[in-house]
């Protein structure tokens, strides 16, 4: 940012009581690799309120954060300062998304399920009435897409609001899973065990499959599957394109939840409220490690090319290899990991609970003494 925005930006916040927001954000390069290790603490920022299950946003030197107190936070990547906040008046459960500077919110309570506002003329542009969104928005060029809690799926105009499209999943169910998009697929997980995909341009019905397990988490995508997660210790692997039942692995202990699934090459991996991390062979199914933790794991773990780091509701960061599971190290935060962990450019982005959101980077060493 400029020493002009960062002045507009310093005398925006004086005049609203720290409730201002203008800012024009660059998306971010995606890091190539691991974070180096070990770890530790850059910085921590007090957010005022929890946070939902989705990891942070990140742009070009900032860090973009909703809480369940209706506020939106933009903090500085480097140094950890508040850059502008936003007030939104009802909580945000799911993580929004930015298009061409405009943030697009999911009000999670309230007449209200959508607002839109423009970061560069700090302005409001539009809202939507109807039923509560609690799951994070999905960007579609330049629109978004939503599912509410009476079971619709909408895809709006992120400049005018404008519906484009509604379709809606089975009578009697709702979504507290995120939508995935994977190219002109729409893919929307219920809790009475339903995985419905949509042709995204048009909302059309594309395929549908029925698990018998509900699912509370977002599934993902990877190498023409998609990893289901649910809350009767199983995890299934569906073919993308027709719905079909790729593999199924079933834990013991049918009471366990299944966390959001990470998936990258030859592995699926994900924690449990069982508190262990286990990884799958992502085309067959079996099972090829699990590491065993003294607290539940309900954030979605982040892979890299070597490492998996993921956290607990112990409040512990732990750091482990993929290829074998081997810990490498455990970092004691300020509060429970529920959410999912981002990868910025110089470290790790966590939000622990209740108000937290913590940077890591490589831990410097120690200055040599006299």
């Amino acid at each position: 940012m400029d020493l002009i925005s960062k002045l507009f930006v310093a005398l925006l916040l004086g005049w609203s009581g720290c409730t201002g927001l203008a800012l024009e954000l660059t998306p971010s390069d995606v890091p190539a690799d691991d974070v180096g290790s070990p770890l530790d603490i850059v910085w921590t920022y007090n957010a005022r309120a929890g946070f939902g299950p989705d990891a942070v946003l990140l742009f070009d030197g900032h860090v973009l954060v909703s809480t369940r107190q209706g506020e939106v936070h933009v903090i500085d990547a480097q140094t950890g300062k508040r850059a502008g906040v936003k007030r939104f008046g009802e909580a945000v459960n799911g993580r929004p998304v930015v298009l061409n500077n405009i943030l697009v919110v999911p009000l999670a309570w309230g007449r209200r399920a959508l607002a839109a506002f423009d970061m560069k003329q700090s302005k409001f542009l539009w809202r939507v009435r109807g039923a509560p969104i609690q799951t994070g928005l999905v960007a579609i060029g330049e629109d978004v897409i939503t599912i509410n809690l009476d079971g619709q799926v909408q895809r709006y105009r992120g400049s005018s609001g404008q519906l484009v499209w509604e379709s809606t999943i089975p009578v009697d169910r709702t979504a507290h899973a995120r939508p995935v998009l994977h190219e002109d697929l729409l893919l929307v997980a219920d809790d009475g065990g339903g995985v419905t995909a949509l042709d995204s341009d048009g909302g059309m019905l594309v395929w549908q499959a029925q698990l018998f397990a509900p699912v509370y988490a977002t599934p993902v995508v990877d190498n023409g599957r998609l990893f289901v997660p649910t809350t009767r210790g199983r995890l299934y692997a569906l073919d993308l394109r027709s719905g079909s039942v790729l593999w199924e692995a079933a834990l013991r202990d049918t009471t366990v939840r299944i966390a959001p699934p990470a998936a990258e090459a030859s592995q699926v991996i994900a924690g449990a409220s069982d508190g262990r991390l286990r990884a799958w062979n992502a085309t067959t199914g079996l099972l090829m490690w699990s590491i065993e933790t003294p607290d539940a794991l309900v954030a979605k773990p982040l892979l890299t090319s070597r490492l998996v780091y993921f956290g607990s509701m112990g409040g512990v960061l732990y750091v482990a290899r993929r290829e074998d599971g081997h810990m490498i190290q455990e970092i004691e935060l300020r509060g429970r990991i529920k959410s999912a962990i981002a990868l910025e450019s110089q470290g790790l982005i966590v939000l622990t609970e209740p108000r937290y959101v913590v940077k890591l980077g490589p831990k410097k060493p120690e200055s040599a003494t006299l």
